[in-house]
């Protein structure tokens, strides 16, 4: 169990994506809604709400068995700090271009536009669904890259002994959840939405492995670059 617990927790956040759309489409469809599952992944900004917490509360438990201080993880370390600082820029500068070039690339190869490509995922929802996600900006510096790229790759590569593979595996992994956020039944989007990570999953996570002290950087960064999505549900 102690070796196969690491790769199932790859996929607890892509299950809890599922459940939560699943909950929403069941209430929809009780309602009355002629598409349920469709109209349930308008909702997908408030998946990570459900996903970040129990992530959370998972972490918690599974580094106070190995003697380890959840919070310590993200501890700012006090030698060098200007130096992970500067360091950390740079990243997020390599960062928001990896964020967005594959996105617009593969979005006008899959489906001839960057318009049909953004029409799958913003749309108009309740005000009190956008109010929820804000959640979402705030749980995900605690969640998503501490379980991806410290304990699922540190884990994977003391069962592994490859530190390489390791990171693929877990960099894959991460890329993967996002089909589930939300999930929508066409091959087009799938490889659009999985594609559209994977170089960004692996530059996070090979910045995280070649310095670690980098992660509480990375994870205030992270959160500040969801904000702006949660935001502009506001505008519709």
């Amino acid at each position: 169990m102690e070796k196969t617990l690491p790769f199932l927790m790859l996929f607890i956040r892509p299950l809890l994506f599922l459940v939560t759309q699943s909950l929403i489409a069941a209430v929809l469809a009780v309602i009355g809604d002629a598409s349920p599952w469709v109209s349930a992944s308008k909702y997908w900004i408030t998946f990570p709400v459900l996903a970040n917490i129990a992530t959370i509360f998972v972490l918690k438990s599974l580094y106070e068995k190995k003697g380890i201080r959840y919070v310590s993880l993200f501890k700012f370390s006090k030698t060098g700090w200007w130096k992970d600082l500067l360091i950390s820029i740079g990243v997020f500068a390599g960062a928001s271009f990896l964020a967005m070039a594959p996105n617009v690339w593969l979005a006008s190869l899959v489906f001839g536009s960057q318009e049909t490509a953004a029409s799958l995922l913003f749309n108009r929802i309740p005000l009190w669904a956008v109010a929820v996600a804000l959640l979402w900006p705030v749980t995900q510096p605690f969640a998503e890259l501490p379980l991806y790229f410290d304990y699922c790759m540190g884990e994977i590569k003391a069962i592994s002994k490859n530190g390489i593979v390791s990171l693929l595996i877990c960099s894959f992994a991460l890329a993967f959840q996002h089909i589930t956020l939300p999930l929508l039944f066409d091959a087009k989007y799938l490889l659009w939405r999985f594609g559209m990570f994977l170089f960004l999953a692996i530059y996070i996570g090979t910045s995280i492995k070649i310095r670690p002290k980098l992660l509480p950087y990375i994870v205030v960064g992270h959160g500040l670059l969801d904000l702006p999505v949660v935001l502009m549900f506001f505008t519709f």
